[in-house]
């Protein structure tokens, strides 16, 4: 792919050199206009397929048919592995139990949802197909303002049935930026680090790719900048770093991603980076809130304090806190350092878990002091004598409860339900939410339930 694309590069270069002259291109005769056209359609060749079309309804479809309607809502996606993986955003499908994805070539396939992290606004997507054009992911350190950034995705959903794809191109106009606030003021989901572009992107762009110069998947396009509705110029992408490969590892194993959970909003009406305290500057993440029965609130923390460092981590601003308490093991007793009226301090805060997922009812087994997972969309829960005796399952019974299968989701289409047991995996006996995770590295997962039946899962 490199090679193509590598022409795209000069092309673009030397079509932008020549217009910056005086003199017209179309009149320079060492200009090959047919050559650039030729660049820019290869390049757009070589990238569509990889990218889907993706709608989704709030219903279930009659009998395992969907009429053809307008959807509830719609999307992009791209895949990012051959065997039918796709990435996308979570508010693209939501909660929805139908989700259609329609390829380059026209076929629609429905998709079982794998995993999905509303905290991160991410979600992995299967469908059943193989040898699908993927494209690779690039690393976000190479990543520099006035970059090329191609937008390929679903606008509008004009290609909801067709799979024809609108491709467009521009550039990165900066990294880093924060929109937590702006895009989710329930401070629920981490918009950070974001990638702000001016390729032309649109509603329906959402959960599609932000490829680079070299065809690799830089972002998913998530938002944009707007008063009309409609493209103006900014768009936001979240960009593939450290943090972002590990969250779609973890999704593509079908497994939840747990975030450390202090319990503390913080303020940010701060526009320096620095806090005045006494007459020297701080750089740290001031709290401006404590939820109660947080493990914040079980501290020693005050509101107005400035957190300066975080598990050996020196924090420089509240964006970067939030992304080192969300990245740190969910139990973990951490130090934290933090300065109140100009005095440093220090406390050790265990971390609890977001919970994110849970209902009041799977918070109240939580609190039962159960192990759980969600994995692939049902919630599996270890069984105690607590569990034993609210369900009654016999004691010679051993393994993992199946619980709340989300509907549309990779579990609920291998029929997994609710109150099943889950026995072994792969052959070998379980008990623990551990022995379960250690079996899922095999390519074919085959669980045993408590009545002998076997459901099989692919693995990637």
């Amino acid at each position: 792919m490199r090679p193509t694309i590598s022409r795209f590069a000069l092309a673009v270069i030397t079509a932008t050199t020549l217009a910056s002259t005086a003199q017209p291109i179309w009149a320079d005769d060492n200009f090959d206009l047919d050559n650039v056209n030729r660049v820019i359609a290869d390049l757009a060749d070589e990238l569509r397929p990889s990218t889907v079309a993706i709608h989704a309804y709030d219903t279930p479809p009659t009998e395992g048919v969907r009429i053809r309607t307008r959807p509830d809502s719609q999307g992009s996606g791209v895949i990012y592995k051959s065997s039918g993986y796709i990435l996308t955003n979570y508010h693209v499908i939501g909660d929805a139990p139908d989700i259609r994805v329609t390829l380059h070539n026209g076929k629609e396939h429905q998709a079982a949802v794998l995993q999905i992290d509303r905290r991160a606004d991410l979600a992995v997507l299967k469908i059943d197909a193989n040898k699908l054009r993927a494209a690779p992911f690039a690393n976000d350190r190479e990543i520099r303002v006035g970059h090329i950034a191609i937008a390929i995705g679903n606008p509008f959903g004009v290609a909801n049935f067709s799979g024809k794809t609108s491709f467009s191109w521009g550039g990165v106009s900066t990294i880093g930026r924060n929109l937590s606030s702006e895009l989710d003021g329930t401070d629920t989901r981490y918009y950070g680090e974001l990638i702000e572009t001016w390729a032309t992107i649109n509603p329906g762009n959402s959960g599609g790719p932000l490829f680079n110069i070299h065809g690799e998947i830089m972002g998913i396009v998530t938002a944009i900048e707007t008063t009309s509705g409609v493209s103006e110029g900014l768009g936001f992408a979240i960009p593939i770093n450290d943090r972002t490969q590990r969250i779609i590892d973890t999704l593509t194993r079908g497994e939840e991603v747990r975030y450390g959970y202090l319990g503390v909003s913080i303020s940010r009406r701060q526009s320096r980076r620095e806090y005045r305290v006494r007459g020297r500057d701080v750089r740290g993440a001031r709290i401006g809130n404590i939820v109660d029965g947080s493990p914040a609130a079980d501290s020693v923390l005050e509101l107005g304090d400035i957190v300066v460092e975080f598990d050996g981590v020196p924090i420089d601003d509240p964006d970067q806190f939030v992304r080192v308490v969300g990245s740190t093991q969910v139990g973990q007793s951490v130090l934290c350092r933090f300065v109140r009226h100009s005095n440093i301090q220090t406390t050790t805060i265990r971390l609890g878990d977001r919970f994110d997922h849970l209902d009041r009812t799977e918070k109240q087994l939580a609190s039962m002091g159960l192990e759980s997972m969600n994995w692939r969309g049902a919630e599996l829960f270890e069984i105690n004598a607590a569990l034993r005796r609210e369900f009654e399952i016999p004691d010679n019974t051993k393994g993992l409860r199946v619980d709340e299968v989300r509907v549309g989701s990779d579990a609920n289409m291998k029929r997994l339900t609710t109150g099943q047991i889950i026995t072994a995996i792969n052959g070998r006996a379980i008990r623990s939410i551990d022995e379960f995770r250690r079996q899922l590295l095999a390519k074919r997962i085959v669980l045993t339930m408590h009545d002998g039946a076997k459901v099989a899962f692919d693995a990637d």
